[in-house]
């Protein structure tokens, strides 16, 4: 789910890039057959349709492999071993349009239903980024640490 940085209208490296994601991150059967391990999702798909599809696909695998031609083993359910990562838990958005507009909390609760439709469970999924207080307590770290050394940094240098 990474539309831009595959289009070469984007980004003219996607070829050089798209190689080194394939050797560091990916896992391959013996037939070299993609496996999908996780779902990361950073913004709603255009065609939430499609996205759909293809996201139950994987989601209900027990092996992360949705290959055409493949014959996929299914979940039992109440499991899911391929987890949904999103990063943004909000339902809707303000637009230029006068009503708002759904984005990634409105993709998961229908992707959830149909996932439920399919398999007789939940989806599990973990939210990150804001408005979570993880995010914040990460950000909140990193601003003790960042001061901690500009603290220590102008000690040193005034006793030199």
């Amino acid at each position: 789910l990474y539309p831009a940085l595959h289009n070469p209208y984007f980004n003219p490296h996607h070829e050089d890039m798209e190689k080194a994601r394939v050797e560091h991150y990916t896992t391959f059967t013996p037939d070299g057959t993609e496996v999908i391990s996780a779902i990361l999702m950073f913004e709603e798909p255009l065609d939430w349709g499609e996205a759909f599809q293809v996201m139950v696909d994987i989601l209900r695998t027990e092996d992360g492999i949705a290959a055409a031609g493949h014959h996929p083993r299914f979940i039992v359910p109440g499991t899911q071993p391929i987890h949904l990562y999103v990063a943004n838990p909000d339902l809707v958005y303000a637009g230029q349009y006068t009503v708002p507009r759904f984005t990634m909390g409105g993709f998961v609760s229908c992707l959830n239903t149909l996932f439920k439709h399919m398999t007789g469970a939940d989806l599990q999924f973990t939210y990150f980024g804001k408005p979570l207080s993880g995010t914040y307590a990460y950000v909140e770290t990193i601003l003790h640490d960042s001061y901690a050394k500009i603290h220590q940094s102008s000690s040193s240098s005034s006793t030199s």
